[in-house]
């Protein structure tokens, strides 16, 4: 004979409840881990030369953000305009570059107040009136040194995400514990 007591059931019952408090938080630290990791990606793969591209990077909760800060572009062209003939250093894809760093700060904190809310990865720079972003992705007439080819980074970050579902065990753990700061060890998680 089997027989079940309701003040037991009751003790199962606020047990199971405490469980799915525990998964549910650890499914919030790999949601949001993962998507860091995927911004950290984007950093990784933008085609640089000023560094203006990838500082522009915005990652944020429920709203898209479309600011953009020309600080590296005013620094880097310090007033002086020659075409593509442009003063300061020439970047590749993923230097830690100063514009690196500065989408990092800014963004910095961002992540902490993700549960499941929407997270926008949004860049709106622009190059003579057109989207920057879908110039370095498209790549059009071989726009890119070789050294920051190809582009599509935007479309592969997308790719990689569309899959999420594939995450193992260690991955999971990774993303958990994965700071905002860890840009190399994030894009190395989707595969940058």
């Amino acid at each position: 004979m089997l027989t079940f007591d309701p003040k037991q059931l009751g003790d199962f019952c606020d047990g199971l409840d405490d469980f799915l408090k525990e998964v549910n938080q650890e499914a919030v630290y790999v949601y949001r881990g993962f998507t860091v990791a995927v911004y950290h990606r984007l950093l990784m793969t933008t085609p640089q030369w000023t560094g203006n591209a990838v500082s522009n990077w915005n990652y944020s909760v429920n709203k898209p953000d479309y600011s953009v800060s020309t600080v590296i572009r005013d620094g880097y062209l310090g007033g002086e305009r020659l075409g593509f003939v442009q003063a300061g250093p020439k970047h590749v894809k993923g230097d830690r570059s100063e514009g690196m760093q500065l989408s990092l700060q800014k963004n910095a904190g961002r992540s902490k107040t993700v549960v499941f809310n929407p997270v926008f990865l949004t860049n709106a720079t622009s190059h003579l009136g057109e989207g920057y972003i879908a110039l370095l992705e498209s790549n059009p007439n071989n726009f890119l040194r070789t050294e920051n080819e190809p582009g599509h980074m935007v479309e592969k970050a997308e790719a990689y995400a569309g899959n999420m579902q594939v995450l193992s065990k260690p991955m999971t753990s990774s993303f958990r514990n994965l700071r905002f700061a860890d840009v190399g060890l994030g894009a190395a998680l989707v595969g940058a």
